[in-house]
C-alpha cells in the first residue's frame, strides 16, 4: 500500500513538472517587406540574443547573426521561394521555420507545420504516465498474489 501511495504522489508531482515544463516553449513570428523574425517564449518575454540562421531556396545559408534585445532579427531576401529560419537559444530552446517568400517579395506566407499541438503532447504524456502507472501496479498486485 505504501508503494502505491508512494507511486501517486511521483505521478502529481510529474503531472506538475509536465505542466510547468510548458512554460518554456518559443515561438517564432513573421512580417512582410524586409522579413523580420521576432522570438518569444510563450510567457511573451523575448528571445533576446538568440542566434538565428536563415537558409534560401536552395538551402544554403543565406544570413546569420542574432535577435536583439527584442527577440527581433530582420533581412532582405533575394529570390522567391521555400525559405527557414533556425533559432536556437543556446540553453536547449529551438524552432525550426518553414516560410515561402513570393514572386512580389512583399508576402511572407508561413508552411503549416506538422507538429502536433503542445496540448495535445502535455495530454499525452499525462495518459502515457498514468499508462505505465497502472501497468506497474498491475504486475505489483499479481507479484503480491
Amino acid at each position: 500500500m505504501k508503494t502505491i501511495k508512494a507511486l501517486t504522489i511521483v505521478l502529481i508531482v510529474l503531472c506538475l513538472v509536465s505542466i510547468l515544463a510548458y512554460g518554456h516553449a518559443m515561438f517564432v513570428s513573421m512580417g512582410e517587406g524586409a522579413v523580420f523574425v521576432q522570438c518569444y517564449y510563450d510567457d511573451g518575454t523575448a528571445a533576446a540574443f538568440a542566434d538565428v540562421r536563415v537558409y534560401g531556396p536552395c538551402r544554403k545559408e543565406f544570413a546569420s547573426g542574432i535577435t536583439d534585445k527584442n527577440g527581433i532579427f530582420a533581412f532582405l531576401p533575394d529570390t522567391a521561394g521555400d525559405w527557414q529560419a533556425v533559432i536556437d537559444d543556446g540553453m536547449g530552446h529551438r524552432v525550426v521555420k518553414d516560410f515561402i517568400i513570393d514572386e512580389d517579395f512583399k508576402t511572407v506566407v508561413h508552411k503549416k507545420t506538422n507538429g502536433i499541438p503542445k496540448f495535445y503532447g502535455v495530454i499525452i504524456g499525462v495518459c502515457l504516465i498514468f499508462g505505465l502507472w497502472g501497468l506497474f501496479a498491475l504486475i505489483t498486485a499479481k507479484k503480491h498474489n
